[in-house]
């Protein structure tokens, strides 16, 4: 960078800083977006945004220390935009648009309950992967086949601790990144990865053991690859595999630094991304929090628009819960299906801030106290999600309906 586009980097730094401390949206990643919004601005303009930004006169209806006050950073990214030149000249390029509009999306989402996050088919069928029973080769290879997606883990026979609900949590921290940045390679602070899990606060030792979790789960993940079929004639065919990660998946200097392979790339492009709750990564890992959190968002994103939305089957939930045994295992053991599924069941999900629900008995009917119901009764009931907290997609809804009445 030129001194002038270094200063203005350095404008940028401590507006983020001064917002961040006023507690006012704030990018919390802003070394690499700031950096390179600085390098797209020719350095005379941005001696000049430097320059009028000290002296009052970049946003004559306030004052630097008005500014300041309001603790805004994309006050200045709009600003340092518009004398770019806008639409009409900063962006002919194709990227530095892209750059502005990417840090507003992260720090408009940062106010909001939901974030965006890029999915498809192999991507949602991950976290079911722990229900299968995986089939391990001579060389420690798994296979496994998760809501009609083929699996196969390199190595898996190697990996300690195996599949958790940490290693899909940091997926899908890793896709939330890739859905704001457009970055095929991600650059994942392990001090913002641990405020998205909601771990700020914690000691040095627990930070550590996070990253421990954390190069444990990159491992798990970068040895994950998915069955892809296409249609031949009418007929879905296999085609291959695809490997989720691209090459590197490290922690260096305090960073999760992650890259996609390209063949996955528009894969995750082909489908709108999800309404993801902030609230799924804060979940407890040793609890089902995460995995009726993520379902219940997930099934909003694939059945928004149908009257079926709202309801959804407990045998369905229970499907996803990863610690919860089985009827076979309960009555095998002569315990309790009470207590230790029913009342575990419904705990998880109360302790979901967000949700609101009913329980619906196989008759249309509300259940008072679902928690007393026996295990036959239990799993034929469903729950009715309200979901007028979350965004609505019109247009989504408008294309399935018209991509239906074609078929």
């Amino acid at each position: 960078m030129t001194k002038e586009q270094k200063a203005l980097f350095s404008l940028l730094l401590s507006q983020n800083e001064q917002s961040k401390e006023a507690g006012e949206p704030y990018l919390r990643a802003p070394r690499t977006a700031l950096e390179e919004i600085a390098k797209n601005t020719k350095p005379d303009i941005a001696a000049a945004i430097v320059a009028d930004y000290s002296t009052g006169n970049l946003y004559p209806e306030k004052s630097p220390k008005d500014i300041d006050d309001t603790g805004k950073i994309e006050l200045l990214l709009w600003l340092v935009y518009m004398r770019n030149g806008g639409n009409k000249g900063w962006d002919s390029g194709g990227d530095s648009w892209a750059l502005i509009r990417h840090a507003l999306a992260e720090l408009i989402e940062q106010g909001l309950p939901f974030v965006k996050m890029a999915q498809n088919k192999a991507i949602n069928a991950l976290p079911a992967l722990f229900k299968t029973n995986l089939q391990i080769d001579v060389l420690g290879n798994a296979t496994g086949d998760a809501n009609g997606v083929n699996f196969i883990i390199d190595g898996y026979a190697s990996n300690a601790e195996g599949l958790k609900a940490q290693t899909y949590m940091l997926n899908d921290a890793l896709l939330i990144k890739y859905t704001q940045t457009r970055s095929q390679t991600i650059e994942l602070p392990l001090k913002e990865y641990a405020e998205m899990r909601g771990l700020t606060g914690k000691t040095k030792d627990q930070l550590k053991n996070l990253r421990k979790e954390v190069v444990s789960a990159l491992s798990l993940l970068a040895s994950i690859s998915y069955q892809c079929k296409e249609r031949v004639k009418g007929k879905m065919v296999d085609s291959g595999l695809i490997r989720i990660n691209g090459g590197t998946a490290i922690v260096k200097n305090g960073v999760i630094r992650w890259n996609y392979n390209t063949d996955l790339i528009p894969w995750l492009e082909r489908l709108p991304p999800m309404d993801y709750s902030r609230e799924t990564l804060t979940a407890d890992p040793r609890t089902n929090q995460y995995f009726f959190s993520r379902y219940i968002d997930q099934n909003y994103r694939v059945n928004e628009g149908r009257e079926r939305v709202s309801t959804i089957s407990i045998k369905t939930l229970l499907s996803k819960a990863q610690n919860l045994p089985t009827i076979e295992e309960v009555r095998k053991g002569r315990h309790s299906p009470k207590a230790r599924i029913i009342q575990p069941f419904f705990r998880d999900l109360d302790n979901i801030e967000r949700l609101y629900y009913d329980v619906i008995g196989k008759d249309g009917q509300i259940i008072a106290d679902p928690t007393n119901l026996d295990y036959d009764t239990f799993i034929q009931c469903s729950i009715r999600v309200d979901y007028s907290e979350y965004e609505t997609h019109p247009e989504r809804v408008k294309k399935r309906v018209r991509h239906i009445e074609h078929k």
